[in-house]
Parts: structure tokens; C-alpha cells; sequence
């Protein structure tokens, strides 16, 4: 269903909960202008900490919008069923188009991107298969991580995915992962995540690709050390 084409409809409208009753807000295209902020306001909807930034930015809803706008999915629910409004949101959530964010992603510019995976992580988190799709897709093709806030952005996918995907999904690219990470002290949480998801598979499951993963890789004998301690732990055995 279209809508009128208003600032008020588009993607990249956001509000700031002062706002809510009169329609005005600003345009998150140009994100770069609420950086260092970007992820506090989207969690609250809080503008406080650049207010100043909010109100020079500040239009009303009802504007005719640029050439940039993106319309906002707009969905039909049947509430024959009596839902409650926190469902309605659920289901709104979980359809959500995550289309805005795969475009940011692919514009390689780090801010934005990050913004762009933490709303699809907390997408995912609510059942959006779309956002588990989008974020499995970054972390396959995407550069690995050469700095700290690159190695957190990646660690906070990391724990995200494990929440969706499958075992020998997941080793297939955690491995991947160690394979295409360079392994130094910036790097260090990247591995200890890693690893310790292949701790707490079975070693029935995680035997073979760290094995594979040890021929492949030119991993140093501490590296090498660690492995094994995965791959030679003993398990308990619980008597039936």
C-alpha cells in the first residue's frame, strides 16, 4: 500500500519522543551529523545528548520529501484475534524490511554500518529471519577485523549469530573466521569467543573442522596449544 510521499513515511524519518504528539523530526540519512550517538538514540528515541543538532535539523513530518526517500513498510495486521499492542509490535518487528540496512552495509562506512548491525541484531533477536540472513551474509563477505572497535562490532555478531544458526553452520564459518582473522593482541577476543563456542560443542562436531582448521592456518604453537586443548579435552560421560 502507498503512502503519501512525506517526510513523515519515509525510512529515514526519525522522531525524538518529545515529538511523538506533533509530528516533527529530523532526517537520519546524512547519520553522520548524530555521530558519536547514533545507537543511544535509536535504543530510546532520546535526542538529549545532541539536542542542539536535533532542532538545527529539525522539520515537520508532513514536508514533501527529497529525492531520497525510502518508504517505511507498512503492514496489515487482521486483529480479529484480539491481539495485545506489544504483539502487534512483535509481528511488526518481525516483518520489518531490513532493505535500509543492507544498503548501509554496503556502503563500507564503518559508523554507519555499525548502526546498521546492532538494529539488525536486535531484529534478529525478535525473530526477523531477514535480519539473521542480512547479518550472516556481513559477517561471511566482509573484511576482517584490523582495529578494536572493529574486532567489537565483530564479537557482538559473533554471540548475535549463535543465538539463530545452526552447529555446522556455525563452525563451517567461525572457522572461516580464524582462517581470514590475523591473530595479535588486537585480535585476541575475536579467538577466545570463537573457541569457546567450539568448547561447548561436542567434540564429536568440532573434531574434524579444528583439525582441518589447524592444517589450513599457519597458526603459532600457542595458537596450535589452544586448539588442542579443545580438540583432546576429555567430555563427561553421564551414567543413563
Amino acid at each position: 500500500m502507498d503512502s503519501a510521499r512525506i517526510c513523515f513515511n519515509c525510512n529515514y524519518f526519525l522522531s525524538d519522543k518529545r515529538d511523538f504528539d506533533n509530528g516533527f523530526g529530523v532526517c537520519m540519512f546524512n547519520i553522520d551529523k548524530f555521530e558519536p550517538f547514533v545507537d543511544e538514540i535509536y535504543e530510546s528515541n532520546d535526542f538529549s545528548v545532541c539536542i542542539e543538532v536535533y532542532y538545527e535539523n529539525r522539520i515537520d513530518g508532513d514536508s514533501d520529501a527529497c529525492e531520497n526517500y525510502e518508504q517505511v513498510e507498512i503492514i496489515e495486521i487482521d486483529n480479529d484475534n484480539d491481539l495485545s499492542s506489544d504483539e502487534i509490535l512483535g509481528f511488526i518487528l518481525e516483518n520489518k524490511s531490513i532493505e535500509e540496512y543492507e544498503k548501509i552495509l554496503a556502503s563500507n562506512n564503518f559508523e554507519e554500518s555499525r548502526y546498521a548491525i546492532n538494529e539488525l541484531i536486535n531484529l534478529l533477536y525478535i525473530g526477523n529471519k531477514m535480519a539473521y540472513d542480512a547479518l550472516m551474509n556481513y559477517f561471511k563477505t566482509s573484511e576482517p577485523a584490523r582495529n578494536i572497535e572493529q574486532v567489537h562490532l565483530r564479537v557482538k555478531i559473533i554471540e548475535a549469530l549463535q543465538y539463530k544458526a545452526s552447529e555446522k553452520e556455525l563452525i563451517e564459518h567461525f572457522i572461516n573466521e580464524l582462517l581470514k582473522t590475523p591473530s595479535n593482541n588486537t585480535t585476541r577476543k575475536i579467538y577466545q569467543q570463537i573457541f569457546k563456542y567450539f568448547e561447548r560443542r561436542s567434540l564429536e562436531i568440532v573434531r574434524e573442522p579444528l583439525i582441518n582448521y589447524l592444517e589450513r592456518s599457519k597458526c603459532g604453537p600457542k595458537m596450535k596449544s589452544r586448539v588442542m586443548e579443545i580438540i583432546e579435552r576429555k567430555e563427561i560421560q553421564f551414567p543413563f
